[in-house]
């Protein structure tokens, strides 16, 4: 076990991590104690295996103060609406949901093709428009997200606003934003106290958390509000919208501890919004800077296309079982940068020991994504973009996963495998007719583009860069057309 200050703890000592890594690594809180898992087999012992103790959530007292405690990701274990609302995820977003995904994300994946076609530079909006409008029309129906497009900019923006302005090392003690805590850590009040914190007004120095707090509170109950609101009147009005909200509504009324209020039912809608559009959007961009920088994995990818599908239609699920290098790649994908590198933090219910080290009750335990998508005793040239490490040498796919990245045992993400459904749709679709390079200056010469990520937020991603995404063939040409 590594010991350390987290006040190095930030994005940078990421790296440090890595190359230095202890299977466990300590650091030290204020005071307070912190774990990170830094490789699969000890985060699957501790998050897994002894899920009955590592299943809560620390207290994120600004998360509360932001109106973000809703959200089933931050709920105390031990929160009835936890089991409640996570029995609901798994019934809705598993392998038997009884409302029909796989064609609104066949039908999203041809409208972010028309997009590109029109305005290929704005590729990074089109696929975060793409991650939102799967998870808005699965959860409100397509015609109320056409009516009202503005809520997937409110469901993006508030979920950008807890990445960016609450610091990714944060979540690990009170989630208050960074430029207050280094102000408070001058001023000597976090170190004495940190909850006495949220009692500051927002004038004292250090307090302007308390404006931003307010005013994403707002937002984010307007998130929860607006959406069961407007399906609501639309199915008083005769309209029929399949999806999750009227599935939800119209369960029967139940006295039960578990049935469903319309609070919950707001909570769950606005859960999955805020859960379902960076988990898609951030690998896709991944996916387009790939393509970019290693052409070679692209070529193979558009071969198998052909070969399997060839020039005249659009991929589908059903072929998806025929794509072992497509799926490779979405594998691929998300290990080779995970969107949140550290996951969403876990708080020890009792006291523990680990191979020799006790670790006290409380403590708040990480499991360090990056660092287990770097492990060079499970990937050769981690750093590198390989599909072919999730094939066998006959090209069918081997036992390899990077589920790990959406989390582990009790606190996995619930929406995990409609995520992947929806990445392969798209990296299928966009594979099929276009050609992704790097564009030209006007001397006609390749525009380089750097491998670079955001490096703060709970979620990171590719900052922007430039490519080109043109049709690859006249028979695309032709196919992006007919549907246009």
């Amino acid at each position: 076990m590594v010991s350390g200050n987290f006040r190095l703890l930030n994005a940078h000592a990421l790296t440090y991590l890595t190359i230095n890594p202890g299977d466990l690594i300590h650091v030290t809180v204020f005071g307070r104690h912190v774990v990170l898992a830094n490789s699969l087999s000890v985060a699957s012992e501790l998050f897994e295996r002894r899920s009955r103790i590592y299943s809560d959530r620390p207290e994120l007292t600004m998360l509360t103060m932001m109106g973000w405690d809703f959200n089933l990701a931050f709920k105390h274990y031990d929160d009835p609406l936890w089991k409640r609302h996570r029995k609901v995820f798994q019934r809705f977003f598993g392998s038997r949901s009884p409302i029909s995904i796989q064609p609104i994300q066949e039908g999203q994946a041809q409208e972010l093709l028309r997009q590109l076609a029109d305005t290929p530079d704005l590729f990074f909006l089109h696929t975060r428009n793409y991650a939102a409008s799967i998870i808005m029309h699965a959860v409100c129906g397509h015609e109320i997200i056409q009516k009202n497009t503005y809520l997937i900019k409110l469901a993006t923006d508030a979920v950008d606003t807890l990445s960016e302005e609450v610091f990714f090392g944060a979540q690990v003690l009170f989630a208050f934003p960074s430029r207050e805590c280094d102000l408070l850590l001058e001023i000597g009040i976090l170190d004495v106290n940190a909850q006495l914190v949220k009692h500051l007004p927002e004038w004292f120095p250090g307090g302007a958390f308390k404006v931003l707090a307010r005013e994403t509170r707002q937002v984010t109950s307007t998130l929860q509000n607006i959406p069961v609101d407007l399906v609501k009147k639309s199915v008083a009005s005769g309209s029929t919208i399949p999806c999750l909200t009227t599935e939800l509504l119209e369960l029967p009324d139940s006295k039960s501890e578990d049935a469903l209020h319309e609070s919950d039912i707001k909570a769950l809608t606005a859960t999955a919004f805020a859960g379902g559009i960076h988990t898609v959007e951030s690998p896709l961009k991944s996916f387009f800077l790939a393509m970019v920088l290693y052409p070679e994995a692209q070529r193979r990818g558009k071969a198998e296309i052909d070969r399997v599908i060839g020039p005249g239609r659009l991929p589908t699920f059903q072929d998806q079982a025929s794509l072992p290098y497509i799926n490779a790649m979405c594998k691929e994908i998300l290990r080779w940068h995970p969107s949140v590198p550290l996951g969403v933090a876990h708080s020890l219910l009792a006291e523990d020991e680990y191979e020799g080290y006790y670790i006290p009750k409380d403590t708040t335990v990480l499991s360090n994504i990056w660092a287990i998508s770097r492990d060079e005793r499970v990937y050769s040239e981690p750093d590198l973009f390989i599909p072919e490490r999730f094939l066998n040498s006959d090209g069918t796919l081997n036992d390899g996963d990077s589920s790990f990245v959406f989390g582990f045992g009790r606190r996995v993400c619930p929406g995990r495998h409609m995520a992947e459904a929806t990445i392969f749709m798209a990296v299928a679709s966009v594979l099929s007719v276009y050609r992704i390079s790097k564009a030209k200056d006007i001397f006609g010469r390749d525009i380089q583009v750097k491998e670079e990520y955001s490096s703060t937020g709970l979620i990171t991603g590719p900052l922007p860069f430039r490519c080109s995404i043109s049709p690859r063939s006249e028979e695309a040409k032709i196919l992006l057309n007919n549907f246009s």
